[in-house]
């Protein structure tokens, strides 16, 4: 509307130029990118969590969503993982390659080095996430699953890789979308559930990146440094990126932060 105001100002011979032309391109130049796959609440995480953890069909998934949840890993990045990136001890999980799926004439793996050169780096197991991993060698062990051999570009440290943390039924390796699709059936059925149980929270339509915006929006809301948070996630340090696309912030922060206010101004 200024825009149109100050053109009309300029064809009267009011003013020489309009100061306002090009300000709209700064303004949806710097404003922040719409953010594509929302933090899930706290009501929601622990809602798929339980309905994950006691269906007699979904359990064996527990230990894959979980590690999503908790690390921030890429599905690429969690694909690909390999125990020798597990150190259960020092409770740290490596990330120097990530899984790629290519479908052309025929459909085959690759392991190549991770998304962004920040990609490459170590993970502390916040949460649950040895529990997890400790459930997950149980369920290989039980089920004797074995895990297929897939090569290793020239941009990685190893020709083949092998003993996958999250092998399949078949032994082959997980990627986006069979995770994707195993996710909306968890979210289909427990849905169908809470429709039955008013008191049950229903769940979004969401995907494992949700899973990502979820893991840095809790570390926001923890209060953790946010170059901590990019370094665990691979984000560069100083990208906006973690802040803009990743971080939700939900009515459960606001009322918590806003409670902070009340709390320095009640003895005013």
């Amino acid at each position: 509307m200024v825009v149109q105001v100050l053109g009309y100002a300029v064809d009267e011979r009011y003013i020489l130029s309009n100061p306002a032309t090009g300000c709209m391109y700064e303004i949806m130049r710097n404003e922040p990118q719409k953010q594509a796959h929302p933090a899930l609440t706290k009501e929601e995480q622990e809602r798929l969590i339980s309905f994950i953890r006691n269906s007699s069909t979904y359990s064996h998934w527990l230990p894959v969503f979980k590690v999503l949840l908790q690390t921030g890993m890429r599905c690429g990045e969690l694909g690909g993982l390999t125990w020798d990136d597990v150190d259960m001890e020092n409770e740290k999980i490596s990330i120097n390659h990530s899984l790629q799926y290519h479908k052309n004439n025929k459909s085959f793996y690759l392991i190549d080095k991770p998304k962004t050169k920040a990609g490459k780096r170590v993970i502390p197991m916040l949460g649950d996430v040895k529990e997890c991993l400790a459930m997950q060698r149980k369920i290989i062990e039980e089920k004797g699953l074995t895990s297929m051999v897939v090569p290793g570009t020239e941009n990685v440290d190893m020709a083949y890789y092998t003993d996958f943390v999250f092998p399949n039924a078949n032994g082959g390796c997980h990627y986006p979308t069979t995770l994707n699709k195993a996710l909306q059936k968890i979210v289909r059925d427990a849905n169908v559930e809470a429709m039955d149980n008013e008191v049950l929270v229903m769940l979004p339509k969401i995907s494992c990146h949700n899973f990502r915006s979820t893991f840095i929006t809790n570390c926001a809301m923890a209060g953790i440094d946010i170059a901590v948070t990019q370094k665990i996630c691979g984000h560069e340090l100083g990208s906006k990126l973690t802040e803009q696309i990743y971080t939700t912030v939900n009515p459960e922060w606001q009322l918590r932060e806003v409670d902070k206010l009340n709390k320095l101004l009640e003895n005013l």
